[in-house]
């Protein structure tokens, strides 16, 4: 069982009470040498007065070992937030500490490109206007029409968007549940199963969604070596909260797929999980890339796959957002080329890369070299 970040994310708490940026003071502008810079999104046309817009900036260290991760992590937060809603705007960035020419450096490792807007701070300017005070990174700060609302770990920023976006958001349960996790942390560090899934229990209370709790609470399974009630206890926290997260609903398919002969529940969570997801583009496109990503290739739910790549371009292109239209035309692509259908798989990528061209994305050269492999394979 993978628990991403679980044991690096509790260091945030002890840098919280050193920020000088509380929750109202004004968030500070942004300097930044940007190595990926995505299209800005619309916003939404209301009167400044009536729309939100909601800034999320995160700082991290590109030689922190869960640097990586911390991207996938930011690259996922991009693609749930960052198409506009109707009252509000989300605009997302992740600034490194470190010299541009370092960030290049530890980026030219990776061969898969990052989709999310990512700079170098210019001369440590912003970082100082932020976060000298934080003791660890990756750190996070959201503001609400230029004002603080939230800093933190970012594995917490599901949880706190989502609170904002509903107007559920509060202070003080946050502030109650910054004092279970000094009580999980203490507990994980004594290896305590017992305590810590008690204490993450006491924050799903308060915050269902709460991704560190839930983290937590698998982690307690894991370590009585004990997957079966792990993957029980997901199927009924699912079952009582039928609009929870995309993200748990994702844990439940990695312990699954951990099994030795998942088949049937397996199968079953597939089956709920999409239908689930094929409610939302975003949440569609999430799902497919998932399963593409994730899943080998004797368990890989083709038809599912094509039925969310499906749903994801048809609405992104039905409401002109070019922006997630190319993500969804190379996964649809990809969709096509395992269900063996190559002609349908070369026709997306095609138009997925007339788009990067018209964008000019930092994507592009990945998307041609995707198309190549595809004509390639027509001439054999």
């Amino acid at each position: 069982m993978r628990i991403p970040l679980l044991i690096l994310l509790f260091s945030a708490a002890a840098a919280q009470a050193q920020i000088s940026l509380a929750p109202g003071a004004k968030m500070p502008g942004v300097t930044a040498e940007w190595v990926i810079e995505l299209p800005a999104a619309p916003r939404p046309l209301l009167p400044s007065k009536e729309r939100k817009d909601y800034r999320i900036l995160t700082f991290a260290d590109a030689y922190s070992p869960d640097f990586i991760q911390t991207l996938r992590l930011m690259e996922s937060i991009e693609r749930k937030y960052g198409v506009p809603g109707k009252n509000h705007s989300v605009t997302i960035q992740t600034v490194t500490k470190n010299e541009k020419a370092d960030l290049n450096r530890v980026l030219g490792n990776q061969s898969v490109p990052f989709q999310l807007n990512l700079g170098a701070d210019k001369n440590g300017k912003t970082f100082r206007a932020f976060a000298s005070g934080v003791a660890s990174l990756p750190y996070t700060f959201i503001s609400r029409n230029g004002a603080i609302a939230w800093s933190g770990h970012p594995i917490e920023i599901e949880t706190v968007m989502d609170a904002l976006l509903a107007d559920k958001f509060s202070l003080d349960t946050q502030r109650k549940i910054a004092v279970y996790r000094g009580e999980l942390q203490s507990a994980l560090r004594a290896g305590l199963p017992d305590v810590v899934s008690q204490t993450a229990d006491k924050i799903l209370v308060l915050s269902p969604r709460d991704s560190i709790a839930m983290q937590a609470k698998l982690y307690s399974f894991q370590l009585k070596g004990r997957n079966a009630e792990a993957i029980a206890f997901l199927n009924d926290f699912i079952r009582k909260n039928p609009e929870n997260s995309m993200q748990t609903r994702m844990m439940l398919l990695n312990l699954l797929l951990q099994q030795s002969d998942p088949a049937a529940a397996w199968e079953k969570a597939v089956a709920e999980t999409s239908a689930y997801a094929d409610r939302k583009p975003e949440d569609a496109l999430r799902l497919a890339d998932y399963f593409l990503r994730s899943t080998s290739v004797e368990r890989l739910p083709v038809q599912n796959i094509l039925k969310l790549a499906e749903t994801a371009e048809k609405e992104f292109r039905k409401t002109r957002n070019t922006r997630y239209l190319a993500d969804a035309l190379e996964t649809l692509a990809r969709a096509n080329y395992a269900a063996c259908r190559l002609d349908n798989a070369i026709q997306a990528q095609k138009e997925a890369v007339q788009l990067r061209e018209n964008q000019k994305s930092p994507l592009l050269p990945a998307a041609r070299k995707m198309l190549d492999f595809y004509l390639n394979l027509k001439k054999l």
